[in-house]
C-alpha cells in the first residue's frame, strides 16, 4: 500500500489518487484507534514513566511496554477495513467508455511544419497512430475474468473514505480535549509506532501471506489482472501493416556518435552515483553502529562521578564541628601527604569518615541499610576497602669511602620482600594469641598476585607488583578504625615500605556504573612520598533499560555485517590472491574486520571477568572485590572502540572520494608523501634533540623535563602553545631564555614552514591537475538527478537543456523536425517498431 503510491502499476485500474485516499484512511484509523486506548488520568490526563530513550517528544521505555502493545494492536485492528477500502477500488470495473471516442481526431495534423516529403510521412503515421489508439480504447477494458464488481461501488468507496476522515477527526478532536501535554506524547509515540509496524511488519506479511496463498489455491496460468492485451493488438496491426507496406520491416534508426557517447557517459555516471550512494548509506549506517555501541561504553556521566569521588578524598571541602563549637575543621587532602604520619591521619579523618557514615545530615542515626552507601547516599560498596603494601627486602651497603651499613634499595618486582613476619614485622614463630586479639595479624603476611588476580601497578614513581601485604578493612567504621589504629601502632608503614595502595570498588545504582578506586602513596629510597591515583567508572552491566536493548540490537547488526564483510574479503582474496594485497584500502578493510573480532573477543573476556568478579561478592559480602584487571580491561575495549570508530570515520574518505574535493586532500598528501616521509624523520630528529636537551638542563629542578618521556610530551604541548616557561624560568632564568628561543625559532617557525612549503607544492600541482579535468561532480549530478526526479513541466525541460549544453552532440546534417504531438508519436512510434520488428508469425 505504501510503496504503491510512488510505483504504480501502469496497467491497473486502482490509481494513485485512490491509493493516497486508503493510506490516509489508514493513517485516520490508526489515530483514532490508538486514541481509544488512552484514557484521562489524575486531572490534566498526564501519566508518569520511567526513564527511557527520548527523541523530541517522543519517549520509549520498558515501563511502557503498553504502548509498543498498543501501537501493535491498533494497527492489526485498522488493517481489515483498509484492506476492504482497497479492493472496493481495486475490483471495480473502470467507468465505461465510447468507442467512437479517441485521443486523436483523424482531421488533426500539425499546422506548425511543412517540410516536402517528410510531411507526407508524418501524416500516414498519424493516420496509424489513430487506428491504433482505437484499438487500444476498444479493446482496452479488463478481462471479465475472476470477481468484478460494479462500477458504482467505486462511489460507495470514495463515501466511506470521506465518511472515515470525517468521523476520526471528530472524535480525536474530542479525545484530545481530555489530554495533557504527556498523554499527547505517548499517543503520538504509538501512532507513529503504528505507522512503522504497517511498513516494515504488516504489510510485507500480508504480501507474502497473500502471494503464499494464491500461488496454492488458484494455481492458473491466466492473468485476471491484465487490462491490455497488447500481444494480440500488436500482431493484429502489424499484419494489417506489412499488408500495406509488402511486409517491409523499418529498423530504428542509428543515434548519432555525439549521442552515443553522450549516453555512454551518463551510463557510467548512473552506475558511479549508485555504488557512490550505496556505499554512503552503508557507511553511514555502520559508523551510527559503531558509535552508539561505544557511547554504551563510556557513559556520560562518567565524569560526574569522578568529580564527586575526588571532592570526596582527594580535596575534600573543609568540615564544620557539630554545635555548640561551630569552628572550621580543615580535613587532611590525599595531595598534601608527605611522610607516614600523614597518610594514616588522611586514612582516619578523610577516608574513613566518608567511607562509613553513622548519621545524616540532620545527625540522626542513619539504618544499617543505608550505611552501606558511602557518605552521600548515591553510591554503593561494593565489599569492603583494603590497603595493600608492597616492600623490599633488608640489605647492607659497602663501598670504599665508609663501612658495611644498613640500606635500603629501589623497588625491583623480583627482589620485593615475600616473607610472613609476626605483627610489628618481626621475624616469626609468631605467638598464637596474635591471631586472637588482634584485627590486623593477617597484614603482616604476604599475598601472592595469583591468589588475588593482582595486576601490576603502573605509578608515578615506579611499577609495582600485584601482591602484596594486605590489610583487608571491615564493612563498619568501629572495626575499620581498629585495623588503621594497631597499623600506625605497630609501625606498618616503615622505611621498608615502597608503596600503599588503597583500594576499594562502589557502584552507582543510579545510573549502573562500577568505579574503581585506587589511591597510591610511593615512599621512595631517598625520602618524602610521591601520591598517585586512579579512578576508573565503567559500565559493565550494558544490557539494561531501554538503552541497553538499543546497545545489544547494534550489536548484533555489528555482527551480522563483520560476517557478512568477512564472506566478501575472502571471496575477494581467493578471486584476487596476492593482487589484494596491493590495494591500501582492501588491506585496511581486512584490519578493520580483524580489530572487530578481536573487540568482540574482549568484549566475553570482560563479561566472564564480570560473572566471576560479581559470583565472589555474592558468596561472600565482607570479601574484597577485586576490579582493578576488569577496569584496566575495559580501557583497553574502549581504547579499541575509539580505534574502529576512527576507522569507520576514514573509511567514509574512500567513499566519498567520487567528491572532488574531498578527493583533493588525499591527492594532496598522496603527491607530497615521499617529501613528508623524509621530512618526518627530519623533525623527529630535531625534535628529540632538543627534549634531551631540555632534560638535561631542566630534568633535575622540574618535574615536567624529569625524564625522556615527560620531556617529549612537555615539549609537544609547547609547539602547541602550552608551555611551561614560567617554570623554566625561574629554576634557570638564563639557560631557560636560551633554550626557550632556540626552540621556538628553530622547531616551531623554521621546521614547520618547511612542512606549510611542501604542502603548498603539492596543493598547487594538484590544483594545477584539476583544472584539467572537465568531468562534472559527482555531488552536482546527484543533485540533478533529483531534480529531475522532483521537478516538472518546464523545469525539466531547462535540465536537459542545460545538460546539453554542458556535453553538446555533434549536430547532425538532418533538420531538426518539430511538431505538435511530438511526445505521442515518440510513443507510438516505439510501438509500431516493436510491432514491426516482431515475428511476423506471432511467435
Amino acid at each position: 500500500m505504501w510503496v504503491s503510491i510512488a510505483y504504480r502499476p501502469q496497467t491497473s485500474n486502482y490509481t494513485r489518487c485512490q491509493r493516497v485516499s486508503c493510506t490516509l484512511t489508514f493513517i485516520m484509523l490508526s489515530l483514532i484507534a490508538n486514541a481509544m486506548f488512552f484514557r484521562a488520568e489524575g486531572k490534566d490526563g498526564d501519566i508518569e514513566y520511567g526513564a527511557g530513550i527520548q527523541i523530541g517528544p517522543f519517549r520509549f521505555s520498558l515501563k511502557q511496554v503498553f504502548t509498543v502493545y498498543t501501537s501493535f494492536i491498533s494497527a492489526l485492528i485498522v488493517t481489515p477495513p483498509t484492506i476492504l477500502l482497497i479492493y472496493l477500488f481495486k475490483l471495480s470495473k473502470p467507468k465505461p467508455v465510447d468507442p467512437k471516442t479517441t485521443l486523436f481526431k483523424p482531421g488533426e495534423r500539425s499546422t506548425k511544419i511543412r517540410v516536402p516529403m517528410v510531411h507526407d510521412w508524418l501524416e500516414k503515421q498519424h493516420q496509424r497512430s489513430v487506428q491504433l489508439e482505437k484499438c487500444l480504447v476498444q479493446k482496452g477494458y479488463p478481462s471479465t475474468q475472476g470477481l468484478k464488481l460494479p462500477y458504482q461501488c467505486t462511489y460507495l468507496a470514495w463515501f466511506l473514505v470521506f465518511l472515515i476522515w470525517f468521523l476520526c477527526a471528530f472524535f480525536i478532536m474530542l479525545y484530545s480535549m481530555e489530554w495533557g501535554k504527556k498523554k499527547s506524547e505517548e499517543w503520538l509515540t504509538s501512532f507513529f509506532l503504528s505507522c512503522f509496524e504497517s511498513i516494515f511488519c504488516l504489510d510485507p506479511v500480508k504480501v507474502l501471506l497473500m502471494t503464499l496463498v494464491f500461488t496454492i489455491v488458484f494455481r492458473s496460468n491466466s492473468d485476471s489482472k491484465a487490462i491490455i492485451d497488447r500481444s494480440t493488438i500488436i500482431k493484429k496491426y502489424s499484419k494489417s501493416l506489412r499488408g500495406r507496406s509488402g511486409g517491409m520491416r523499418l529498423a530504428a534508426p542509428p543515434l548519432a556518435k555525439g549521442h552515443l557517447k553522450k549516453a555512454k557517459r551518463l551510463r557510467q555516471k548512473e552506475l558511479q552515483m549508485n555504488r557512490a550512494i550505496r556505499d554512503t548509506i552503508l557507511n553511514l549506517l555502520m559508523c551510527w553502529i559503531i558509535f552508539s555501541i561505544a557511547y554504551s561504553n563510556r557513559d556520560g556521566r562518567s565524569y560526574l562521578i569522578y568529580k564527586e569521588t575526588m571532592d570526596a578524598f582527594i580535596a575534600p571541602p573543609n568540615k564544620n564541628y557539630p554545635p555548640p563549637h561551630q569552628t572550621e575543621h580543615e580535613l587532611p587532602k590525599f595531595t598534601e601527604i608527605k611522610k607516614q604520619h600523614d597518610y594514616f591521619e588522611w586514612l582516619n579523618k578523610t577516608v574513613l569518615p566518608r567511607m562509613f557514615p553513622e548519621v545524616d545530615i540532620n545527625n540522626e542515626t542513619l539504618h544499617w541499610r543505608l550505611q552501606q552507601f558511602i557518605e552521600g547516599g548515591t553510591k554503593y560498596r561494593v565489599g569492603p576497602p583494603r590497603l595493600r603494601q608492597l616492600r623490599i627486602k633488608s640489605d647492607r651497603c659497602k663501598n670504599e669511602y665508609m663501612d658495611e651499613t644498613k640500606c635500603y634499595k629501589n623497588y625491583n618486582e623480583p627482589d620485593e620482600e615475600t616473607g610472613a613476619f609476626c605483627i610489628g614485622w618481626k621475624a616469626g614463630p609468631c605467638d598464637d594469641k596474635e591471631s586472637v586479639y588482634n584485627f590486623s595479624s593477617a597484614a603482616w603476611n604476604f599475598t601472592s598476585a595469583f591468589d588475588i588476580w593482582g595486576i601490576t601497578i603502573d605509578g608515578g614513581y615506579n611499577i609495582y607488583g600485584g601482591g602484596g601485604y594486605i590489610a583487608k578493612l571491615d564493612v563498619n567504621m568501629l572495626v575499620s578504625q581498629k585495623i588503621v589504629n594497631e597499623l600506625y601502632l605497630n609501625s606498618w608503614i616503615d622505611r621498608h615500605t615502597r608503596a600503599v595502595a588503597l583500594e576499594f570498588t562502589l557502584y552507582c545504582l543510579q545510573e549502573n556504573i562500577f568505579t574503581y578506586n585506587m589511591f597510591l602513596v610511593e615512599f621512595p629510597e631517598t625520602g618524602g612520598a610521591f601520591v598517585y591515583y586512579g579512578i576508573h567508572p565503567m559500565n559493565v552491566y550494558q544490557h539494561v533499560g531501554p538503552m541497553g536493548l538499543y546497545t545489544l540490537a547494534c550489536e548484533l547488526i555489528y555482527i551480522v555485517y563483520l560476517v557478512g564483510f568477512t564472506v566478501m574479503l575472502i571471496v575477494m582474496i581467493v578471486q584476487q590472491k596476492k593482487a589484494f594485497f596491493s590495494d591500501t584500502w582492501q588491506v585496511y578493510d581486512l584490519v578493520f574486520v580483524i580489530l572487530g573480532y578481536v573487540a568482540i573477543a574482549m568484549y566475553l573476556v570482560r563479561h566472564v571477568m564480570t560473572s566471576q568478579t560479581m559470583s565472589v561478592f555474592k558468596e561472600d559480602k565482607k570479601a574484597f572485590i577485586n576490579f582493578y584487571h576488569i577496569a584496566l580491561w575495559n580501557e583497553m575495549l574502549v581504547l579499541l572502540l575509539g580505534i574502529l570508530c576512527f576507522m569507520a570515520t576514514l573509511r567514509l574518505l574512500n567513499v566519498l572520494g567520487y567528491n572532488k574535493r574531498i578527493g583533493t586532500v588525499v591527492r594532496v598528501f598522496k603527491k607530497a608523501g615521499s617529501q613528508l616521509i623524509w621530512f618526518s624523520l627530519f623533525f623527529t630528529a630535531c625534535f628529540t634533540i632538543y627534549c634531551i636537551l631540555g632534560w638535561l638542563l631542566f630534568g633535575a629542578h622540574l618535574e615536567y623535563y624529569k625524564d625522556i618521556y615527560t620531556s617529549l610530551r612537555t615539549m609537544f604541548l609547547s609547539m602547541i602553545g602550552k608551555n611551561r616557561f614560567t617554570e623554566m624560568d625561574n629554576t634557570c632564568p638564563y639557560m631557560a631564555k636560551i633554550y626557550f628561543l632556540l626552540f621556538i625559532g628553530f622547531v616551531v617557525y623554521l621546521v614547520l614552514t618547511m612542512f606549510l612549503a611542501l604542502l603548498s607544492k603539492a596543493i598547487d600541482d594538484v590544483h594545477d591537475e584539476a583544472k584539467k579535468d572537465t568531468g562534472d561532480e559527482m555531488v552536482d549530478f546527484v543533485l540533478n538527478k533529483l531534480k529531475r526526479l522532483i521537478l516538472v513541466g518546464k523545469s525539466v525541460k531547462h535540465l536537459v537543456k542545460d545538460d546539453e549544453s554542458k556535453h553538446p552532440a555533434p549536430r547532425s546534417n538532418n533538420a531538426r523536425i518539430v511538431y505538435t504531438y511530438r511526445g505521442a508519436l515518440e510513443e507510438i512510434r516505439n510501438a509500431l517498431q516493436c510491432a514491426l520488428i516482431s515475428d511476423p508469425r506471432g511467435k
